[in-house]
Protein backbone atom coordinates (compact mmCIF):
# COMPACT_ATOMS: atom_id res chain seq x y z
CA UNK A 1 0.00 0.00 0.00
CA UNK A 2 2.50 2.70 0.99
CA UNK A 3 4.19 2.49 -2.89
CA UNK A 4 0.93 2.81 -4.16
CA UNK A 5 0.39 6.05 -2.02
CA UNK A 6 3.75 6.95 -3.20
CA UNK A 7 2.48 7.51 -6.81
CA UNK A 8 -0.71 9.24 -6.34
CA UNK A 9 -1.61 12.42 -7.75
CA UNK A 10 -2.96 15.04 -5.14
CA UNK A 11 -6.02 15.28 -6.90
CA UNK A 12 -6.04 11.04 -6.61
CA UNK A 13 -5.36 11.97 -2.78
CA UNK A 14 -7.70 14.21 -3.18
CA UNK A 15 -10.59 11.53 -4.33
CA UNK A 16 -10.41 8.91 -2.16
CA UNK A 17 -9.85 11.11 0.97
CA UNK A 18 -13.59 12.26 0.14
CA UNK A 19 -14.50 9.09 -0.32
CA UNK A 20 -12.69 8.13 2.85
CA UNK A 21 -10.78 5.64 1.10
CA UNK A 22 -7.70 7.13 2.50
CA UNK A 23 -6.95 9.92 5.32
CA UNK A 24 -4.17 12.56 4.92
CA UNK A 25 -1.90 10.68 8.24
CA UNK A 26 -1.63 7.54 6.03
CA UNK A 27 -0.03 9.74 3.33
CA UNK A 28 2.13 11.54 5.64
CA UNK A 29 3.38 8.66 7.00
CA UNK A 30 4.33 7.20 3.99
CA UNK A 31 6.01 9.67 2.59
CA UNK A 32 7.67 10.56 5.84
CA UNK A 33 8.71 6.75 5.77
CA UNK A 34 10.26 7.09 2.46
CA UNK A 35 11.90 10.11 3.16
CA UNK A 36 13.52 8.68 6.25
CA UNK A 37 14.66 5.64 3.72
CA UNK A 38 15.78 7.45 0.98
CA UNK A 39 17.08 10.86 2.77
CA UNK A 40 20.77 10.11 3.73
CA UNK A 41 21.38 8.80 -0.13
CA UNK A 42 19.63 11.88 -1.81
CA UNK A 43 20.35 14.36 0.58
CA UNK A 44 16.89 16.19 -0.33
CA UNK A 45 15.64 17.52 2.85
CA UNK A 46 17.39 19.74 5.28
CA UNK A 47 14.63 18.83 7.58
CA UNK A 48 11.80 16.54 7.98
CA UNK A 49 9.72 17.38 11.08
CA UNK A 50 7.59 14.02 11.67
CA UNK A 51 5.94 15.58 15.10
CA UNK A 52 4.39 18.46 12.86
CA UNK A 53 3.38 16.73 9.76
CA UNK A 54 1.33 14.11 11.79
CA UNK A 55 -0.50 16.77 13.64
CA UNK A 56 -1.48 18.68 10.77
CA UNK A 57 -2.22 15.69 8.80
CA UNK A 58 -4.61 14.49 11.69
CA UNK A 59 -6.07 18.00 11.72
CA UNK A 60 -6.67 17.35 7.77
CA UNK A 61 -8.43 14.03 8.37
CA UNK A 62 -10.68 15.25 11.06
CA UNK A 63 -12.01 18.20 8.38
CA UNK A 64 -12.68 15.58 6.06
CA UNK A 65 -14.45 13.24 8.31
CA UNK A 66 -16.75 16.06 8.93
CA UNK A 67 -17.13 17.26 5.51
CA UNK A 68 -15.29 20.31 5.77
CA UNK A 69 -11.64 20.51 3.98
CA UNK A 70 -10.21 24.06 4.18
CA UNK A 71 -9.82 23.71 0.66
CA UNK A 72 -9.35 21.66 -2.69
CA UNK A 73 -5.98 20.63 -1.54
CA UNK A 74 -6.32 19.96 2.23
CA UNK A 75 -4.10 17.18 3.90
CA UNK A 76 -1.98 16.84 0.64
CA UNK A 77 1.62 17.20 1.70
CA UNK A 78 3.65 19.77 0.44
CA UNK A 79 7.25 19.91 0.92
CA UNK A 80 8.58 23.92 1.32
CA UNK A 81 11.87 24.96 0.06
CA UNK A 82 14.13 26.02 2.22
CA UNK A 83 13.66 29.79 1.50
CA UNK A 84 10.61 30.48 2.33
CA UNK A 85 9.73 32.04 6.19
CA UNK A 86 7.41 29.61 7.77
CA UNK A 87 6.64 29.92 11.32
CA UNK A 88 7.90 26.85 13.13
CA UNK A 89 11.12 26.10 11.55
CA UNK A 90 14.40 28.10 10.47
CA UNK A 91 14.63 29.72 7.08
CA UNK A 92 18.66 29.09 6.05
CA UNK A 93 18.35 29.73 2.38
CA UNK A 94 20.90 27.10 1.78
CA UNK A 95 23.35 28.80 4.12
CA UNK A 96 25.85 27.46 6.48
CA UNK A 97 26.52 31.25 8.04
CA UNK A 98 22.97 32.04 8.71
CA UNK A 99 21.90 32.43 12.28
CA UNK A 100 19.38 29.48 12.51
CA UNK A 101 17.72 31.13 15.40
CA UNK A 102 17.55 34.66 14.23
CA UNK A 103 15.90 33.17 11.07
CA UNK A 104 12.75 31.42 12.53
CA UNK A 105 9.90 32.59 11.06
CA UNK A 106 8.93 35.81 13.02
CA UNK A 107 6.29 36.28 10.56
CA UNK A 108 2.94 35.79 11.75
CA UNK A 109 2.11 35.58 8.09
CA UNK A 110 1.77 32.11 7.06
CA UNK A 111 3.02 30.67 3.61
CA UNK A 112 1.30 31.39 0.55
CA UNK A 113 0.91 27.64 0.20
CA UNK A 114 -1.20 27.20 3.50
CA UNK A 115 -3.24 30.17 3.08
CA UNK A 116 -4.60 29.28 -0.53
CA UNK A 117 -4.33 25.62 -0.40
CA UNK A 118 -4.86 24.41 2.71
CA UNK A 119 -1.82 21.88 2.50
CA UNK A 120 0.38 21.14 5.14
CA UNK A 121 4.39 21.47 5.18
CA UNK A 122 5.72 18.83 6.05
CA UNK A 123 9.34 18.83 5.13
CA UNK A 124 12.04 21.93 4.62
CA UNK A 125 13.57 21.41 0.54
CA UNK A 126 17.09 21.70 0.34
CA UNK A 127 18.18 24.94 -1.49
CA UNK A 128 20.29 23.57 -4.40
CA UNK A 129 22.92 26.02 -5.74
CA UNK A 130 24.25 26.25 -9.22
CA UNK A 131 26.29 23.57 -9.47
CA UNK A 132 24.09 21.30 -8.03
CA UNK A 133 25.36 21.24 -4.16
CA UNK A 134 23.47 21.82 -0.89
Amino acid sequence: MARELLSLTATDMVQRFRGRELSPVEVARAMLQQIDRLNDTVNAYCLVDHETTLALAAEAEQRWADGEPKGPLDGVPVAVKDVFMTPMWPTLKGSRVVDAAASMGSTRRRPATWRTAATFPWVRRRRRSSAGRA
